[in-house]
């Protein structure tokens, strides 16, 4: 399980997130996987979003419309039957991979 929180949201604002949209999905793929969120504008989630496997996809798209200053988010490793607020661990490096579609 991985622990997303979202920290700065800052893009384009649309009622169905058509413009600029950050998509988190829990899984290999955005096809296979299941939708957790999807973002945009600048209203912060209220809670951190959990996935249910140690997998998670974050897609970005933007219609290149409007220049903001983006996203941020912050992920933590879960250990199954753990209080989410006691994590002990919080990742700020990792190995990321960027797929031009």
């Amino acid at each position: 399980m991985i622990k997303l929180s979202v920290v700065r949201l800052l893009l384009e604002p649309s009622r169905d997130c058509s413009k600029d949209c950050v998509a988190i999905y829990d899984g290999w793929t955005v096809d296979a996987g299941v939708s957790r969120a999807r973002l945009c504008g600048t209203d912060l989630p209220s809670e951190p979003y959990v996935t249910d496997t140690n997998i998670v996809v974050i897609s970005f798209t933007s219609d290149e419309a409007v220049a903001d200053a983006g996203f941020r988010i912050k992920y933590q490793p879960q250990v199954p039957g753990t209080d989410l607020k006691d994590s002990s661990t919080e990742r700020s490096q990792s190995k990321f991979t960027c797929v031009d579609a």
